[in-house]
């Protein structure tokens, strides 16, 4: 039989980790299925998932219920938002991820995941996704970049309720390789700690992840907090009606979830502009060559007349040439059979000049 974990819709079975699967008999990256009182459950792989090796490992649940709204950074190709999907069914995940080769399998699984909201964008830019995500009750970012922990801090302090949890994947490695784990840990708790956050619990995900640590923390007013638009992200704005919207993917999100994108409406129109200045370089650039062509054309012309006129020219010389050169050889030729007449009419009075000779002696 099943045991129930410390998180919604996710159980402990033979020491595996399952969550109760929102897509029936749909798998996400080859995970077994598993079938109890007519419900279906997935293997949740927790070496390929840092909230899985943090639930399998024990660690407790702040903040996160079904109908929870989840921003997840670094969602790569879906692997563990499709389990956080499978928690939230009553909640939705805004899933970040900079890298279009993995985002294209995430957005495939949006298309069955109703609660899954994919972004491309690059989570250093916490401004571009503004207009989509609303203020959050859970930030869970698993980002292996050196800045982790300022990505971090500035997601929470822009999208994270007061009193709200977020939860860091920290890879130490990642910031610097040449120190030790648990210096890292400590400098990264002391800088959350000066930006408003209460370091509640990290713990190392050894061994299902080497040289890592989730740190789990809870937001508090900062004097430090980022000033954002209160009609996009006040706590109270993102009322039933939104959430209705979200439900049944607004205008909004359908125009640009059928692009493959979730970037916001000023990079929209941003490339709109961009788009518009190309088509009309593109068109300038078409009619300088249709008039370039023409010039050329033109030239071909011309040289082509000015050949055919030397041609026949030419033609007409050599027509002019052989003539005089056939009436010089008729003129040759007459005069050699003139000379050969003569010749032959002086040879025959000759020989009549001698037969009278004879005659008279």
């Amino acid at each position: 039989m099943i045991d129930n974990s410390n998180f919604p819709n996710t159980y402990f079975f033979k020491n595996k980790l399952l969550s109760l699967n929102a897509v029936e008999s749909h798998v996400v990256y080859g995970e077994r299925l598993y079938h109890f009182s007519q419900k279906e459950y997935r293997e949740w792989n927790v070496m390929r998932s840092k909230l899985g090796a943090g639930i399998k490992k024990g660690i407790e649940n702040f903040g996160i219920k079904r109908d929870s709204l989840c921003l997840y950074l670094g969602a790569a190709s879906g692997t563990t938002v499709s389990h956080v999907s499978d928690i939230l069914d009553q909640g939705f995940v805004f899933a970040v991820e900079f890298s279009a080769q993995p985002f294209s399998k995430l957005l495939n699984e949006a298309k069955l995941r109703s609660n899954v909201i994919p972004i491309l964008s690059d989570a250093n830019k916490t401004e571009n996704y503004l207009e989509i995500v609303p203020q959050v009750d859970i930030v869970f970012q698993d980002i292996s970049q050196k800045n982790q922990v300022f990505i971090f801090i500035e997601n929470m302090k822009r999208y994270m309720k007061k009193e709200g949890y977020g939860y860091l994947s920290l890879k130490c490695k990642s910031i610097d390789v040449t120190r030790r784990n648990k210096e890292i840990l400590d400098e990264s708790e002391e800088l959350l700690k000066d930006n408003g956050f209460t370091v509640i619990k990290s713990i190392s995900l050894a061994p299902f992840e080497k040289d890592h640590y989730l740190t789990i923390v809870q937001f508090k007013d900062s004097p430090n907090k980022v000033e954002v638009s209160s009609s996009s992200q006040s706590s109270s704005s993102y009322n039933n009606r939104e959430r209705r919207s979200f439900d049944n993917k607004s205008n909004f999100v359908k125009r640009d979830f059928s692009s493959g994108s979730y970037n916001n409406r000023n990079n929209n129109s941003n490339r709109e502009r961009s788009y518009s200045n190309n088509k009309d370089n593109a068109n300038k650039d078409s009619s300088d060559r249709d008039i370039s062509r023409r010039q050329r054309d033109n030239n071909s012309s011309r040289d082509f007349q000015r050949s055919t006129q030397r041609s026949n020219s030419d033609r007409n010389s050599n027509f002019s040439s052989g003539d005089n050169r056939n009436r010089s050889r008729n003129n040759d030729s007459n005069k050699r059979s003139n000379n050969r007449n003569n010749s032959g009419e002086k040879n025959s009075s000759f020989e009549a000049f001698k037969n009278s000779k004879k005659r008279s002696n």
